[in-house]
């Protein structure tokens, strides 16, 4: 993923959360990996589609609510097992709601990652 890693230009967080992408005509049960501004990484049992994505899942512990996103695939690879793929998600533009929420939710843990450091 270097080339993946090479392009992202904005500071993404961990988030291991729960999720489900909606696919049009089934959905997809996931796993979240990180989030930035305008990203999203998930762990999915289903090679990534090459259509527009809904992404529901929890910002934060497991009873934070439930966060609704829309994306697209900018890249997947699959994992050894060959069942399981990484999908790295492009985020579609947020309502206001949504985005303050994840800019704070990354904000949070950047400055929480800052405290552990020190």
């Amino acid at each position: 993923m270097s080339n993946e890693d090479d392009r992202r230009r904005e500071v993404r967080v961990e988030l291991r959360s729960v999720g489900v992408v909606d696919l049009g005509d089934r959905t997809v049960a996931c796993q979240t990996l990180d989030v930035s501004r305008t990203g999203l990484a998930v762990l999915a049992a289903a090679p990534a589609p090459t259509c527009p994505v809904q992404v529901r899942f929890k910002l934060g512990s497991s009873e934070a609510a439930w966060t609704d996103v829309e994306a697209m695939v900018v890249h997947s690879h699959p994992l050894g097992d060959g069942q399981n793929h990484i999908w790295g998600l492009k985020l579609h533009p947020m309502d206001l709601g949504t985005r303050t929420r994840v800019r704070g939710y990354i904000a949070a843990r950047r400055q929480g990652a800052g405290r552990r450091r020190n």
